[in-house]
This record gives C-alpha cells, structure tokens and sequence, in this order.
C-alpha cells in the first residue's frame, strides 16, 4: 500500500505539492526497525542517521530535514500542540499552526498540521503528520527546512508521497 497523505497540503498553503510524484530511486528506510513499520525511499544522496531513536533524514544542502519519530507519535498531545512545539524548538519565531482534515486511505490514517513561521528572517514551514495503521504503526514524520525548499522540492515529494 502507498499512502499520499499530503495531497491536501496544498489547500491549506496555496502551494503545489505534486500527488503523483515519479518513483524515487535510493535506498529504503524502514522505521521503526523491529515490528510493524513504515518505509520511506531516500534519494542516494541524502544524509540518513538515528539519534535518541529517531531518523534524521537531511538533502545535500542541508535545507530540507525530515524526521521520523515513534516517541513523539505516542504522546497524547493534541497534533496541533505537538506541531508548535517542534516549530519553537527548531527555533522558529511568529508561529502559525494549520491543521488538515485526517486522511484515510486503506488502513492507515494521517492527521496533519503545518506550521509556519521565521528562522533567521527567513521564511521557514514545518509539515508534521502523525500516521497510524491498524497493523500497529504509530510514528510522526516531520519534513522542515526553508518554505520553499520544502513545499517545492520534487524529492520531499516523492519521499512523503510514497510512504510504504
């Protein structure tokens, strides 16, 4: 099954996320590593690592993260709440916080929330969705960086749109 959860994403920045992404070629992910699990495919390029349980995931030019999060999925904070938080801790300033209508496809469901804000005068957008299955899964996928490294970046397309 591939699930497409940020194909709303759009609605909610006025932005043009592509839905049907070509397929990434690169090597699999797979988290977390023991039971039920997601996989995403990474460019070559990209930089994989673990810390403190989590994956970091980071583009060549260090302008687009995306984080991949068990413990964060398993707090019982509101999306929205734990959207805001990642936001003030990447540093973020004037922060707004957009939730999307959950998402259901197969027997997987997506809640997502943006936030939007400055970092160094710098346009910056966190897109944080929390995606359970009834297999089990329960993991929070964070894609920030710069606004438009981020929501026009055909590789974070690709990756967040072709979760397995």
């Amino acid at each position: 099954m591939i699930f497409r959860p940020f194909r709303f994403v759009p609605l909610l920045v006025a932005c043009s996320i592509l839905t049907l992404a070509a397929p990434l070629r690169g090597a699999e992910v797979k988290y977390p590593d023991k039971g039920p699990s997601v996989t995403l495919t990474v460019p070559d390029a990209w930089n994989v690592s673990k810390k403190d349980g989590n994956v970091l995931i980071v583009s060549p030019d260090d302008k687009v993260g995306i984080m991949l999060s068990k413990s964060m999925a398993e707090n019982n904070q509101p999306l929205k709440a734990i959207t805001k938080a990642f936001a003030e801790g990447a540093g973020m300033k004037d922060i707004e916080v957009k939730e999307a209508p959950d998402t259901v496809e197969g027997d997987a469901k997506a809640s997502v929330a943006i936030a939007m804000g400055k970092s160094d005068d710098k346009d910056f957008v966190a897109t944080v969705m929390k995606l359970t299955t009834t297999g089990g899964v329960k993991v929070i996928i964070i894609a920030y960086g710069e606004k438009e490294a981020v929501l026009n970046n055909k590789e974070v397309d690709a990756i967040m749109n072709n979760i397995k």
